[in-house]
C-alpha cells in the first residue's frame, strides 16, 4: 500500500516549525516527499503471517505510516513549546506485530518510534532490531526487497529479493 503525501501533513508541520517544534529531517522528507508505504503481507517466500505455517522468519515488510493526527493532537495539547513532554511518534509497528496482522484484531499504538521534537538530521528508530537511524533502517529495508527482517537469517529467498533490488539505488 502506497498512500501519496498529504497537503495537510505539510501544513502541519510548517505549522509546528512556526512555533520551534521540529522533526528530525529524515522523518519531514518522507512524511512531505513520500507519504505512506506499508508492504505488510504474505508471499509464499517472502513475507509469512504468524499462523499454524509459520516458518520462524520476521521479513520485517517496509512500513512507514505516520499518524499524523496523533502529531496533531500532541501539538494541541499545551503552548509549551520547547518544555513540552516529548512524544514517541510510530513510525510503523514491530516485525512480530506485522506477521500478526490477520491472527489477531488489535489496534496497535506501538513499534519502531522516533521521538519529537528533534532537530538533528536524522533520528534513533527505537525498537528496530538495527537500533540505528530512520535513514539507515531504510537502506537495510531496500537493501533487502523492502524487507529487511530477511538481513539477520542464513538462509534467504535470494531470487526473490534480487527481482525486488535488481534496479534499486543506493541511498
Amino acid at each position: 500500500m502506497f498512500l501519496a503525501p498529504a497537503k495537510k501533513d505539510a501544513a502541519l508541520i510548517k505549522k509546528m516549525e512556526k512555533r520551534g517544534i521540529f522533526l528530525p529531517l529524515s522523518l519531514r522528507a518522507w512524511i512531505e516527499e513520500v507519504g505512506s508505504v506499508n508492504l505488510a503481507g504474505s508471499h509464499p517466500r517472502l513475507c509469512f503471517w504468524e499462523d499454524a505455517s509459520f516458518p520462524g522468519v520476521h521479513a520485517d515488510p517496509l512500513m512507514v505510516a505516520i499518524n499524523m493526527s496523533e502529531i496533531e493532537a500532541w501539538l494541541g495539547e499545551s503552548d509549551a513549546g520547547s518544555d513540552r513532554t516529548p512524544l514517541d511518534v510510530v513510525v510503523g509497528w514491530d516485525a512480530p506485530a506485522k506477521a500478526r496482522l490477520t491472527v489477531e484484531d488489535i489496534e496497535l499504538d506501538f513499534g519502531y518510534t522516533i521521538a519529537i521534537p528533534n532537530p538533528a538530521a536524522d533520528a534513533i528508530l527505537a525498537g528496530e532490531a538495527h537500533a540505528t537511524g530512520f535513514v539507515d533502517y531504510l537502506r537495510a529495508a531496500f537493501r533487502f526487497g523492502g524487507f529487511p527482517g530477511w538481513e539477520r537469517q542464513t538462509t534467504r529467498p535470494e531470487r526473490e529479493l534480487s527481482v525486488l533490488t535488481a534496479d534499486l539505488l543506493p541511498i
